[in-house]
């Protein structure tokens, strides 16, 4: 019980509120909002580093999509639940990523074509 608390006490209540987000720089420190989503809250990677939510998805859903974790000294893949960093989704989110380029290149031409 006392390794359980030490983690939560050490890990959540010390650590978090003064580290950083790898991606904005920014605190991890967020306020919980009660039933919303809030994009500021922090996302564990599967390495053990931490981002917002908002920057980690904007971390993996921008190419190159296969990254590794920016803090120095990791080379671990970036990736956690929300974001598996297995080839399959990878590939997935490229994908995804490719048909938004696209469909927001036919709505500039449509765009172009009507004179808008």
């Amino acid at each position: 019980m006392y390794a359980v608390v030490d983690y939560i006490a050490n890990k959540f209540v010390r650590y978090l509120p003064q580290a950083k987000c790898l991606g904005c720089q920014n605190s991890l420190a967020f306020k919980l909002k009660k039933g919303e989503e809030d994009p500021m809250r922090p996302q564990r990677l599967y390495c053990g580093h931490w981002f917002h939510d908002k920057c980690l998805d904007e971390f993996v859903n921008t190419p190159p999509f296969a990254r590794e974790c920016p803090q120095e000294g990791c080379s671990q893949r970036v990736g956690n639940q929300k974001y598996p960093n297995d080839d399959i989704s990878v590939k997935n989110r490229e994908k995804q990523w490719s048909q938004d380029q696209a469909r927001k290149g036919e709505m500039s031409d449509i765009d172009r074509l009507l004179g808008l």
